[in-house]
């Protein structure tokens, strides 16, 4: 019978000592850069806030994006689990919060969910904080501080009562169900979801879900009706994140086609969905200011806070958003071009990094 010497059995203690504190060290570090998010789940409403400016998006916002929330089994079923559905839309004009007033996917809306639309001109507020961003020298349009002024309430008030908030831009189209799954994903009130969405081609795309609800105002569009309407009219610049041949797709986005019903996607940049607001969240945007940095620079924080939690399939959620083509022009790339030129250059941080780690499912 084979026996241990007393050689072999001090080198392998000595080796679990050195291990051990391998990790015990590794853990240290860890708690500083990531932490553990253990908080409660106890909410009892959510919170879904637009901001819409221009009769494009009002219109989109109308006849695109409201009948997707109004489906069956996004805010309706929200509201049969039991949950309160608040709803704050947020305008330049009077002229815009008329029109929705007026409209009848208003009517249906307030059926379901306490509404509220804010006028940000009303009091002149745009033109008071345009002349603040100018002082310190921001030199922002009126258009990107309406953004960010409208982000910073809906995240004021979804702090102040701890209800997750839905992430909702007037150009974008969820599928019957997306909402619904996630609002029973999340482990803590301050989880906070990402996905990754397809954008596509603004007249054909709008035009065919007019024409669905125009048929039929109940209509529904499951998430893999969806997935082929978004691959369908992807806009050109990111078609060319299909891999084929020698192309790898775009810096950024590589979308590959694994069999008949399945795309797998990698990107740099997913975005947040849903999810709670903490305090400090509310201090990270009063630092940047920066409406864009929702998916640039505030997922490293998530991923930070221990909050990040990422949605890869699409049978439980998946939207797509109307784009105009012109502003998306890109370029096929080699995988070594991917290599020597990494999504982000110099600006590149750490939820690009894990982020490309991560592989969606699109399903059809």
């Amino acid at each position: 019978m084979y026996k241990v010497s007393f050689k072999v059995k001090l080198f392998n203690k000595l080796t679990g000592y050195k291990n051990n504190l391998h990790l015990r060290l590794y853990s240290i570090f860890d708690s500083f850069v990531i932490k553990n998010n253990y908080s409660s789940k106890d909410f009892n409403h959510v919170l879904i806030a637009y901001m819409a400016f221009g009769e494009k998006f009002i219109d989109a916002l109308l006849e695109f994006s409201l009948p997707s929330i109004l489906q069956e089994k996004n805010i309706p079923s929200i509201v049969g689990k039991g949950y309160q559905v608040i709803i704050k839309i947020y305008v330049k004009t009077k002229h815009e919060k008329d029109k929705i007033l007026k409209h009848s996917t208003y009517n249906k809306l307030i059926t379901f969910s306490k509404v509220e639309i804010i006028c940000l001109d009303e009091k002149n507020i745009l033109t008071k904080y345009s002349g603040y961003f100018n002082l310190y020298k921001y030199f922002w349009s009126k258009d990107s501080v309406f953004k960010y002024l409208a982000l910073s309430s809906a995240f004021k008030l979804a702090s102040e009562e701890n209800a997750p908030l839905f992430f909702v831009n007037p150009d974008d189209f969820y599928g019957n169900g997306s909402l619904s799954n996630i609002v029973e994903l999340p482990k803590s009130n301050k989880d906070v979801l990402i996905a990754q969405h397809l954008r596509v081609n603004w007249d054909s795309a709008l035009s065919l879900i007019k024409s669905k609800f125009e048929a039929d105002p109940n209509c529904t569009v499951n998430n893999r009706e969806l997935v082929q309407i978004g691959i369908t009219h992807m806009i050109e610049g990111q078609k060319n994140a299909i891999e084929q041949n020698d192309s790898f797709g775009l810096n950024g986005l590589h979308i590959k086609k694994i069999n008949e019903n399945t795309y797998a996607v990698t990107s740099s940049r997913p975005c947040a969905i849903f999810g709670g607001i903490s305090k400090s969240d509310l201090s990270f945007f009063r630092k940047f200011k920066n409406y864009n940095y929702i998916d640039y620079l505030w997922p490293r924080k998530l991923i930070k806070d221990g909050r990040a939690k990422y949605v890869c399939d699409s049978d439980i959620f998946f939207k797509i958003e109307l784009a105009e083509a012109s502003n998306y022009k890109s370029m096929k790339i080699s995988k070594t071009d991917l290599i020597k030129n990494p999504y982000g250059g110099s600006r590149r941080v750490l939820n690009h990094k894990i982020s490309e780690l991560i592989t969606f499912f699109f399903k059809i």
